[in-house]
């Protein structure tokens, strides 16, 4: 599945500097306010008109990252940028990192519910969170991937859906009712 573009953009706005960033964010605000999906072609004219009013080197990393409908970022100077935003969104807030060990009995009960039809964060991620997390040894995790939930889209009601709202419903339930260890002084 190809990914929503708007992730790149809001990351973009957030990571990288002015003007690339303003341009990223106001592609964002824009996708936001009018409610038509990234990779429609609608914003193509706002991309170039964005792209043509910047200095040339941040015209190239604008265009990596807003590239024209249709069109997907040359995947060598895209895993390039990726690993470089990645280093700085790191470097912003560590505390979003999971560290490479870190004692799984330490933590609560943990219970992971994700959207299947998510296009910013595939819902494979959650699967992957999942066994990093087994791999650390939490001892209480469960995981729900529902086709109820998307960010970009609506999934349609609950009741259209009896299997998927009965999934949805059983883990609500599930993450009401855990229970954490008492703490003793």
């Amino acid at each position: 599945a190809q990914p929503d573009p708007y992730g790149r953009w809001v990351l973009g706005g957030n990571y990288l500097e002015p003007p690339v960033s303003d341009a990223m964010l106001k592609l964002a605000a824009l996708a936001g306010a009018r409610g038509v999906l990234a990779w429609e072609p609608y914003y193509d004219d706002v991309k170039e008109a964005l792209a043509r009013a910047m200095p040339t080197g941040s015209s190239r990393l604008f265009r990596l990252f807003a590239p024209p409908a249709g069109a997907e970022p040359e995947p060598g100077e895209a895993a390039r940028a990726a690993a470089s935003l990645a280093r700085a969104a790191r470097s912003t807030h560590p505390l979003l990192v999971l560290p490479r060990s870190f004692d799984g009995q330490a933590l609560p009960p943990v219970h992971l519910l994700h959207g299947r039809g998510d296009p910013l964060v595939p819902f494979t991620e959650t699967l992957a969170l999942k066994r990093r997390l087994l791999e650390a040894g939490v001892p209480r995790i469960a995981t729900t991937i529902t086709g109820l939930v998307a960010h970009a889209r609506e999934s349609g009601p609950m009741a259209a859906q009896p299997m998927e709202a009965l999934r949805f419903l059983l883990a609500m339930r599930n993450l009401m009712s855990l229970q954490l260890r008492p703490v003793r002084p």
